[in-house]
């Protein structure tokens, strides 16, 4: 009797590199984070409002925290922030010390979780080297290397924002995770106050999973139900209380020692579509025929409307409003003419970013993709709705959110339709050469902003 062949021996490297190829794409981007945080946090010296902010608020906080633990004071806290990241970072002091490159690096690990989420969300709709290139914008965003390469809140505060909307389209489409994303959100609300605006685009994909909007329903779902939405309401309920709780505790929304931070900002809203504009047109082109850019009367009033927008309240750079500015467009502000406290370059951008929205709103449509890209527009009216209630309008706290909520709204397009052949690889070409080139953009960002501070 003859023995059966063998099978063919395969190596061990051929298994691990057989193992690896799936996960190529978080791999390389695993490598570009540590290549780009790396050498700023080796360096140990000072720099922009990243490093600033992390010697004046976040780092003694930390430390001080750290000490205190086991009953840590949280009212008696020098940062505008929930202490949620700095009560993380200070057990992570108590047990390997006070270093702070050491620390940094433990904290920029929140930046890369933040990084590949992002990732996650966008392969859940096209092919992962297609995800990763649209990643590749927020990567090289100089306001992400700056939070991941000091200790600071706005990626972490992002990471668990990304997890809740991540939810709330999965909620829209099977009315599954109602604790997941309650959880998330408590989480996001703990790193950082303003983070509660996740709870509109989750509130949103429930009411869609209900049936309740009327111009959204899926008729092939059934009747009406109030379920979805009261079970979003009380997932929603722990992250409102533990907000209540620490108002409470401080006597007002932000610790007593930066109670001057309060204040409001209605210029929140006309940003928040500028930089929509600024970015978006490059997202656009990825996805958008010139039919939806240009059909129809709803265009000319979507950019009336974004200009309008800007138009009705103060956008301007100045010395009396520079608490509520400060980022790249702002300085563009400030270096143009300015019309009644009011910028000509915010109304034109947010103009644009008005029909940038229409557009992609047009192209979901086309490939019956309406419902998430409503979710994903709530997200972003709410993001800029928390940060009208803030004093603070920095550019930092709106572009990592917005550059992947505009990376999401691009895949619900021809991108979405492998089948379709032509229009799809046609779209694809355009989207890996247009992000690129946006990434490219970014990283002159990095190199003028960071890297010349610090190297």
């Amino acid at each position: 009797m003859t023995a059966a062949p063998s099978a063919p021996r395969v190596s061990p490297a051929r298994r691990v590199r057989a193992a690896l190829r799936p996960r190529a794409p978080e791999l390389l981007l695993t490598l570009l984070f540590v290549v780009l945080v790396a050498p700023v946090i080796a360096s140990g010296g000072g720099g922009p409002a990243g490093a600033v902010d992390e010697a004046r608020y976040h780092l003694p906080t930390i430390l001080t925290l750290s000490e205190q633990l086991p009953r840590p004071d949280l009212v008696h806290i020098h940062t505008a922030t929930s202490p949620g990241f700095h009560l993380v970072l200070a057990v992570v002091a108590r047990v390997v010390g006070h270093d702070r490159a050491l620390l940094e690096a433990f904290g920029a690990l929140f930046s890369l979780a933040m990084v590949l989420v992002a990732f996650g969300l966008l392969a859940r709709h096209v092919d992962r080297w297609l995800a990763f290139a649209l990643t590749l914008p927020l990567l090289f965003s100089h306001y992400v290397l700056q939070s991941a390469a000091w200790l600071n809140t706005d990626n972490a505060a992002v990471l668990f924002v990304l997890l809740t909307v991540g939810v709330a389209l999965r909620v829209e489409r099977t009315g599954r995770g109602f604790v997941r994303g309650g959880a998330y959100l408590f989480c996001a609300v703990w790193v950082r106050q303003l983070a509660l605006w996740a709870a509109g685009p989750f509130l949103f994909a429930a009411a869609l999973a209900g049936r309740l909007l009327p111009g959204l329903r899926d008729p092939d779902r059934g009747p009406r139900s109030y379920r979805p939405l009261m079970l979003a309401g009380a997932a929603v309920v722990p992250a409102l209380a533990s907000l209540a709780a620490l108002a409470a505790t401080w006597g007002q929304l932000t610790p007593p020692a930066t109670a001057q931070q309060s204040g409001t900002s209605p210029a929140a809203f006309p940003f928040t579509l500028a930089l929509v504009g600024m970015f978006g047109l490059a997202f656009a082109a990825c996805a958008v025929t010139r039919d939806d850019l240009l059909r129809g009367r709803a265009v000319l009033v979507a950019a009336i409307g974004g200009a309008a927008l800007a138009l009705a309240v103060p956008t301007s750079e100045t010395t009396a409003l520079q608490r509520r500015t400060g980022g790249g467009l702002w300085k563009l502000v400030h270096e143009t003419p300015i019309v009644a406290h009011r910028s000509p370059v915010i109304a034109l951008l947010a103009a644009v970013g008005g029909v940038v929205l229409l557009a992609l709103w047009r192209a979901a449509s086309r490939y019956g993709q309406r419902r998430p890209a409503a979710v994903l527009l709530v997200a972003m009216l709410s993001l800029a709705a928390a940060q009208a209630g803030t004093v603070r309008t920095y550019q930092r706290y709106f572009e990592p959110a917005l550059l992947v909520l505009l990376a999401l709204l691009v895949t619900l397009g021809p991108l979405s339709r492998p089948s379709d052949r032509q229009g799809h690889e046609a779209a694809r070409r355009r989207t890996i050469g247009l992000m690129a080139a946006l990434a490219s953009i970014q990283l002159v960002g990095v190199v003028t902003v960071v890297y010349d501070a610090v190297l």
